[in-house]
């Protein structure tokens, strides 16, 4: 997120607040909550009722604002379960008022769900990971979660 020119538009479509795959991210927050009354249909179900037609209030691509002096960069680590959309209301403030703010989607199975694009590969799903789920091994120098 960063301040764009006053009036400026963009011709790229809006962004979704909640991203797909949808069924996904519902597995993740159903892992996270760790109850067997709350379902992967349920969670579906209340995210799209709730935010399914939502899209995040920001122009892409719109031209960045001029100005005699550079921009603070803030870098913005969203919690577990989050994803980086659900901060869009509160990065675009930061961003009106003159900051560039850079919001991490971590790829380590924190978040509820993750999708890993490079070019010329085929997507990769990151899914939710459970503390539980994780077990230290021995490396040399040291260990590391597998």
């Amino acid at each position: 997120y960063y301040p764009i020119t006053p009036g400026a538009n963009s011709s790229a479509p809006p962004h979704p607040w909640i991203g797909d795959p949808i069924d996904c991210i519902s597995a993740g927050i159903v892992a996270y909550s760790d109850s067997p009354t709350i379902t992967a249909s349920l969670v579906t179900t209340g995210l799209e009722l709730v935010a399914g037609s939502v899209f995040i209030p920001a122009s892409a691509d719109a031209p960045l604002a001029g100005g005699s002096s550079a921009f603070p960069i803030l870098l913005f680590s969203v919690g577990d379960v989050t994803l980086r959309t659900w901060y869009s209301q509160y990065a675009g403030l930061l961003a009106a008022v003159g900051y560039v703010v850079a919001v991490i989607e971590h790829r380590d199975g924190s978040l509820a769900c993750s999708i890993v694009e490079e070019k010329g590969m085929p997507n990769r799903t990151v899914s939710y990971v459970q503390a539980s789920q994780l077990r230290y091994v021995s490396v040399r120098g040291g260990c590391a979660l597998e």
